[in-house]
């Protein structure tokens, strides 16, 4: 389920991102695999894509650890 904000903004996009990356590259995966082509095509961008959401998820964490909670 996607968390509410304080404020009421909506903050599902990581989350929807991460899992659309990793369809992709489970996907690509299990296509190059069964299929027997090369589908490096659409695994190297979902790996790309999960990279970017893990390290824009990292960042987030990194700036509410940071922020003081008085």
């Amino acid at each position: 389920m996607a968390s509410v904000r304080p404020r009421g903004t909506f903050r599902g996009g990581p989350d929807l991102l991460d899992t659309v990356a990793g369809v992709m590259l489970m996907g690509g995966l299990l296509l190059s695999l069964v299929v027997a082509e090369t589908w490096v095509w659409l695994l190297a961008p979902g790996f790309v894509l999960m990279v970017g959401v893990y390290a824009v998820k990292g960042l987030h964490l990194l700036r509410a650890r940071r922020r003081p909670t008085t």
